[in-house]
């Protein structure tokens, strides 16, 4: 058996690489009632679906703290505050040690288990939660004269990604008995690595030429290096659909669907974003004939550089004979001290059609970081029949004049850019386009060569480019004569 990488059984993405840090979560089956969580979503709904990314992320934190409080709160039957109980448990997880993983650090909670550890064999991460979850629910069924299921199906798995998230993890596993005020010490709690003084070597010294904690793959320091390779074409009955595709971290590909001809395939990044050091290559290619939108569901962000190098994105899209391609993601977000480059080549046959929308935002705006990143050098050629059409470079540094144009009209703008090319573009809706511009966007548009045109916009805030890209995008399918397919979106 071998790691699966990332992947998913239809709930949650799944990490799985060899020699990585994994934190896992799982519970008991009645520690949460669905119907409460169900409850709680419609009751965020409106914030967990806003436009503003920032008010969006604080709704999930703010659904993930409910969960957590519900749980430490000691709901449902709680058959592992029993001693007998949590003992099969613990015994379960000590067990593997040395085997398929090294255990770092585990606390067993009366209704829910956490655990750290770092995979050193081939044993896929999921195979591994069952050999805990399969014996422990037997054992524990017999002791309490029951039957069924005991365990939730779905586990939760965070990749380690460096020596601080790491320290992380392990306060908030330790602490978790505290929190719930069932101790007073984090080595009063029996069944936990600290109550048990567990001491386990699984980080070698990062003197003594290893990478530690950081050679998990496919990372390389604190780097990961993934790519995305995709191709698009009909079936024999003219349908699209993935005939090619390989991808790994920091990239992931959902369920695709078919929509008014056209494929909707959603790019996720299941990570926390991307980290200096980070790279990604991504090839899409669209056969003669075939239709793709791709989307995100939500924002790429860019952290903080702490080495001083940037993250990289470079991507490459083919378009072929009469063939479509929209690229629609949601915004990119850099973080304050974020470094970032991004490289995009399209490449467009003559009768291809093109609808290709960048969206840049100026940083984390509602936690006061406002155009506060490094530097960014954005890259873009178009060409189209072999012909050069449009060519962009921007160096933004927020410590020269670089952002001038960016903060002319607003001073947290939003800046939204749009190409169209062949059937999106040849019934141009000039004077719809113009009257677009008002108090909250600046806008302006154009032809180019080839019969392509471009759209340049800044927008006050984030629900103003909102707003601008859920009127364009209807507008210029509407334009075109053609139904503008549904995205799909991801929501946890």
């Amino acid at each position: 058996m071998t790691h699966k990488g990332i992947h998913t059984r239809g709930y949650l993405p799944h990490w799985d690489f060899a020699d990585s840090v994994q934190a896992i979560s799982f519970r008991l089956a009645d520690s949460l009632p669905n119907q409460l969580v169900r409850d709680w979503k419609r009751e965020l709904l409106a914030t967990i679906n806003s436009p503003d990314h920032q008010i969006a992320q604080n709704a999930q934190a703010e659904l993930q703290k409910r969960i957590s409080r519900y749980e430490d709160a000691g709901h449902g039957s709680c058959l592992l505050g029993k001693v007998d109980h949590a003992k099969v448990m613990q015994d379960a997880l000590i067990k593997g040690h040395g085997i398929h993983y090294k255990l770092i650090d585990w606390c067993i909670m009366p209704n829910h288990v956490h655990v750290l550890i770092r995979l050193t064999g081939d044993l896929p991460l999921g195979t591994i939660v069952k050999q805990w979850k399969g014996p422990t629910a037997v054992e524990i069924n017999r002791l309490e004269g029951l039957s069924g299921s005991l365990w939730m199906a779905e586990y939760y798995d965070r990749l380690i990604r460096d020596l601080d998230h790491l320290q992380n993890a392990q306060a908030y596993i330790r602490n978790n008995p505290v929190t719930a005020k069932l101790c007073g010490k984090p080595e009063d709690w029996e069944f936990s690595s600290v109550g048990t003084s567990w001491s386990a070597e699984f980080i070698p010294p990062e003197d003594a030429g290893s990478r530690g904690i950081n050679s998990a793959l496919p990372v390389s320091g604190t780097a990961l290096s993934g790519h995305l390779h995709l191709r698009c074409e009909n079936r024999a009955d003219g349908v699209p659909y993935i005939s090619e595709q390989s991808f790994r971290a920091p990239v992931h590909l959902s369920k695709s669907h078919v929509d008014h001809g056209h494929l909707v395939q959603s790019i996720v990044n299941p990570t926390a974003g991307f980290f200096d050091g980070d790279h990604l290559e991504s090839n899409i290619h669209v056969a003669p004939g075939a239709k793709l939108v791709l989307s995100t569901p939500s924002a790429a962000r860019v952290y903080r550089t702490r080495s001083g190098s940037a993250a990289v994105s470079c991507q490459k899209f083919r378009v072929e004979e009469s063939a479509s391609l929209e690229w629609i993601p949601e915004p990119f977000i850099p973080h304050a001290g974020a470094r970032y480059v991004q490289r995009t080549e399209i490449d467009l046959h003559p009768t291809a059609s093109l609808l290709f929308f960048d969206w840049i935002a100026p940083g984390r705006v509602a936690m006061g970081e406002v155009f506060a990143y490094q530097h960014l050098r954005w890259e873009l050629d178009l060409v189209l029949g072999e012909k050069l059409i449009a060519r962009e470079r921007y160096d933004l540094q927020p410590d020269g004049d670089s952002l001038e144009a960016l903060r002319a009209k607003f001073p947290a703008a939003h800046y939204l850019s749009v190409y169209a090319a062949g059937a999106m573009a040849e019934a141009w809706p000039a004077e719809a386009l113009d009257a677009l511009s008002n108090e909250d966007v600046y806008l302006g548009h154009g032809p180019l060569s080839g019969g392509v045109h471009v759209i340049r916009a800044l927008c006050r805030d984030s629900l103003a480019a909102r707003r601008l890209m859920e009127t364009l995008r209807p507008m210029l399918y509407a334009a075109a004569g053609i139904k503008p397919p549904a995205l799909g979106r991801i929501f946890c």
